[in-house]
């Protein structure tokens, strides 16, 4: 039998009023934890359904020193207040696929519809579960994807029919229809360049979202070079691909500079249309001293003051992980960060 290395993770949700503080109603003084469940992944995600209850998306993964990890993705739903939801799952747990390896980083890919339905991806089929947690036999595992928006790996969004993904090119966004033809409505043949239409040649882009009007938002950052600290930058497009002149005081997109070298890891907006947006800063462009941080911005395109200090949050974390911002429809906003440790199993 080989000798196994378990990692024991634990998601920590937290969640925020619309200010930026923790909020005291939730878990234990804003925060909750949950063992068992892998963090360091890019499939870490969080959902706030309709009935205000949570699905928090993880995996657990034993380590095998001489063969393939083992990985098992976990759903966890939390009630309003924090604490595990009896109604799904075991005791509010859910595990898929148990003991099996998952060679592809695009398996696992989360998606909840407003019934509360969950969608996810595996081997190029597409399946969905009750709101129970259990699996919905009567879903023929494949399934068009216009009826719900889901994100691989910060950078593609299926919505309103189409596939919009970052392009080919530096800095670029192109759009699909459902076979893959490129959108000629939008752009040039399907495909937007930021960094041309912005003049921001090392524009590189970390998520797209887009917004109910059918608006694209990229994400991203900019070096000026390789030895200075990198900024936000948030572009707004409109459905043909074009920059959006009422965002940005005109320009169709912002920078920011906070001080240090900031990088946004992930981002979601906001049912009043501001946008937050969760990165990692850094006191130098070594690398050293990093920590987390939060931004929003106005629809417009502006630092929100309302939020923490002039519309940034310092001092929420030391990790670099803080995953998957979500926002409750009262504003109130919700983290995950990792805390993990490790120990031998012979």
């Amino acid at each position: 039998m080989p000798d196994l290395v378990t990692a024991i993770e634990t998601l920590e949700p937290r969640r925020l009023l619309s200010a930026g503080a923790l909020d005291p109603t939730f878990g234990n003084h804003g925060r909750v934890f949950l063992t068992g469940e892998l963090a360091d992944t890019p499939h870490s995600q969080i959902f706030v359904e309709s009935n205000g209850k949570l699905l928090i998306v993880g995996e657990t993964r034993e380590f095998e020193q001489d063969g393939d990890d083992i990985v098992t993705p976990q759903l966890t739903r939390l009630n309003p207040d924090g604490s595990l939801d009896p109604t799904f799952g075991d005791h509010g747990i859910k595990q898929l696929n148990q003991g099996v390896s998952f060679p592809d980083p695009n398996d696992n890919i989360f998606a909840v519809n407003p019934e509360g339905m969950i969608y996810y991806t595996h081997l190029g089929q597409i399946y969905r579960l009750l709101a129970n947690g259990q699996p919905d036999l009567g879903y023929g595992h494949h399934k068009d994807n216009e009826d719900f928006q889901f994100t691989n790996l910060g950078e593609v969004v299926a919505a309103n029919g189409m596939l919009t993904t970052s392009g080919p090119d530096f800095g670029s966004i192109q759009q699909l229809s459902a076979s893959a033809v490129p959108n000629p409505a939008f752009g040039h043949n399907g495909q937007a360049s930021i960094s041309t239409l912005a003049k921001l040649p090392n524009f590189n882009i970390s998520q797209i979202l887009i917004q109910p009007d059918g608006k694209l938002i990229a994400v991203g950052f900019v070096e000026k070079s390789p030895s200075v600290s990198g900024d936000f930058v948030i572009a707004r497009l409109t459905k043909s691909g074009k920059l959006d002149s009422t965002f940005g005081g005109g320009a169709g997109y912002v920078i920011s500079d906070f001080g240090h070298s900031e990088y946004p890891n992930s981002a979601v907006l906001q049912p009043d249309g501001k946008l937050l947006v969760i990165g990692t800063s850094y006191a130098n462009n070594s690398g050293d001293s990093p920590g987390t941080i939060a931004v929003r911005y106005q629809s417009d395109g502006k630092l929100d003051s309302t939020f923490g200090t002039k519309g940034l949050r310092t001092g929420l974390s030391a990790d670099l992980s803080v995953l998957s911002p979500a926002v409750e429809p009262d504003g109130k906003i919700l983290l995950l960060e990792p805390f993990s440790s490790s120990h031998n199993s012979f």
